[in-house]
């Protein structure tokens, strides 16, 4: 597999529809077990600019939270359940609109 070509699977493609079900499932599905869904390895490079709004956004609106003081005082907050349904409002958020892993970003 290529930087930034897929990997895909090794078929003809002008008898592929022609072949029947049960040998084109076979193909497919041992594709994808020893090669993924073909993914080039420069989309990995972008997953730490795609994580970076998550982690981002709980934490700042964790810093606006009353009662709960910064980021580094961690014994005073890692047990109230605010802080956990911020985190899995802002991550539904952030699929909701788009951003996750069916971003293609």
């Amino acid at each position: 597999m290529g930087f930034m070509s897929p990997e895909l699977p090794d078929v003809d493609f002008k008898t592929w529809p022609t072949l029947p079900r049960a040998t084109r499932l076979q193909v497919v599905t041992r594709h994808w077990a020893e090669h993924g869904f073909g993914t080039p390895y420069a989309v990995y490079l972008l997953l730490p600019d795609q994580a970076r709004p998550v982690c981002r956004g709980p934490g700042r609106d964790h810093l606006a939270h009353p009662g709960l003081g910064g980021l580094s005082h961690i014994a005073d907050w890692w047990t109230q359940p605010i802080v956990y349904q911020k985190v899995i409002i802002f991550t539904l958020l952030f699929e909701v609109l788009g951003l996750g892993c069916g971003s293609g970003r």
